[in-house]
């Protein structure tokens, strides 16, 4: 048992506490007079680097009993850096009696114990892009082109596990992130490898038909609708390769359980595709109010009274025409959790940014759920981010208790600074006088 001795740290005792629990149970779990199975069964496990410590500690939990009481013989399991495509550890069970029992496959398979363990306990540095968490992040488009190229179709049956987040995010594809409630369309997946990530690649047909097991963590999803579109999404995604995602769930016994892993039944590839639909990321958000108010034509400012309450029903919007990408935020109060770009929908009210709009119409606005004392409420801009340095000019409208108001906006950044704040960050910002676009000074 000298493999799976630490010297130090909780974490590493969790390991040891989990490892040796499962050895006790898995050596009585293989009888030596069973009979061997000769079907060849592929294994593959596809984990994200950047897993906090309970989640790790879970996986490796999971992964010890799969290997130890339910990979029959005549196996292989292959186990994979799903961000990075990186081989973690490689193990074949041989269709040999002996390695029913548990004991000699623990003494025989040291090396990729020990190398699944310092994967699992080595602390990552995340990518950096702006404000998108790469928490549980896989690559699961690269990920399945790499496996279709490193499986062959004579593998026998085939079952994959993704452990990670099934939000995509990547620091060189960040036009294809799924931020907030964003979700891609059909389009992608009917698109060309040039044209999306989700694209066809040359690799497509030489997926190896699987059994696709996916598993994460927490609760990702923004709500219902969300996460229906995200899975739906995925299981188009395996369908055109030939495979099924049979199981998406944060629960990770359920996920490794034999019985969902066992292949051989039949597949269900029934979903249909949008053919129709443009390459697009689109919002998995309740229906808001149309922003026509954002622009339809006002009449002349000076003919908008004042409103005659402080307490009303409030929205906020920009708009703007330089190819930049701008940020809204606001708050009904100073106590409250501000709603922007990813915190797009809180009790108080939701975030809204048409992603499909031309440059000169690109617009965002957050609506309030509730009254709002006008008095109180807070908004400002953020220039996250420019191609180029260019001045970049606006419109304001605020639209309370059903009057719009307008006013413009000019940035004094002429470039983005990806919502940094503090000292010398002030030009990147712009705050909102609300009070003062509602004559209420």
């Amino acid at each position: 048992m000298s493999l799976i001795l630490y010297t130090s740290s909780i974490r590493r005792s969790l390991f040891v506490l989990a490892f040796i629990g499962m050895c006790c149970s898995g050596c009585s779990g293989h009888k030596e007079g069973d009979k061997p199975e000769h079907t060849r069964n592929t294994y593959i496990i596809g984990i994200s680097p950047f897993l906090d410590e309970v989640s790790s500690d879970q996986i490796f939990k999971q992964i010890i009993r799969l290997f130890l009481d339910d990979m029959p013989l005549n196996s292989t399991l292959t186990i994979y850096d799903a961000y990075y495509l990186k081989t973690v550890a490689h193990i074949h069970i041989p269709d040999m009696p002996a390695f029913q029992s548990s004991r000699t496959r623990i003494n025989q398979f040291k090396k990729p114990i020990q190398n699944l363990k310092s994967f699992l306990s080595q602390v990552r540095t995340k990518p950096s892009l702006g404000r998108i968490s790469f928490k549980d992040a896989v690559n699961l488009p690269q990920f399945a082109e790499f496996i279709g190229e490193k499986i062959s179709h004579d593998t026998g049956n085939v079952i994959l596990l993704v452990l990670g987040s099934p939000l995509y995010v990547d620091e060189k594809e960040a036009g294809f992130t799924m931020a907030g409630d964003l979700y891609p369309t059909d389009g992608h997946l009917l698109a060309a490898k040039d044209q999306s990530v989700f694209g066809k690649s040359d690799s497509i047909n030489s997926f190896p038909q699987a059994a696709v097991h996916f598993g994460y963590f927490g609760d990702p999803w923004k709500n219902e609708l969300h996460r229906q579109k995200i899975s739906r999404f995925w299981k188009l995604f395996f369908q055109l390769r030939g495979s099924e995602l049979v199981s998406m769930s944060s629960d990770l016994p359920t996920v490794f359980n034999i019985s969902h892993l066992e292949p051989g039944n039949e597949y269900n590839q029934d979903l249909p595709i949008n053919d129709s639909e443009e390459i697009a990321m689109l919002r998995a958000s309740r229906d808001i109010h149309v922003a026509d108010w954002i622009f339809q034509d006002l009449p002349d400012p000076q003919s908008v009274l004042p409103p005659g309450t402080s307490i009303g029903t409030m929205k906020i919007g920009i708009r703007w025409n330089a190819d930049v990408d701008l940020d809204l935020y606001a708050r009904p109060h100073g106590n409250s959790p501000e709603l922007y770009f990813d915190n797009s929908e809180m009790p108080e009210g939701q975030y809204y940014k048409d992603h499909r709009s031309s440059p000169d119409r690109e617009y965002e606005f957050i609506e309030f759920f509730k009254p709002v004392d006008l008095r109180k409420v807070e908004s400002r801009i953020n220039f996250f981010e420019s191609m180029n340095d260019e001045l970049v000019v606006g419109e304001i409208r605020i639209e309370f208790n059903n009057r719009i108001y307008s006013s413009p906006f000019e940035m004094k950044a002429r470039h983005g600074n990806h919502g940094m704040e503090g000292p010398g960050q002030e030009d990147f910002w712009y705050a909102i006088d609300i009070p003062g676009i509602l004559k209420m000074d």
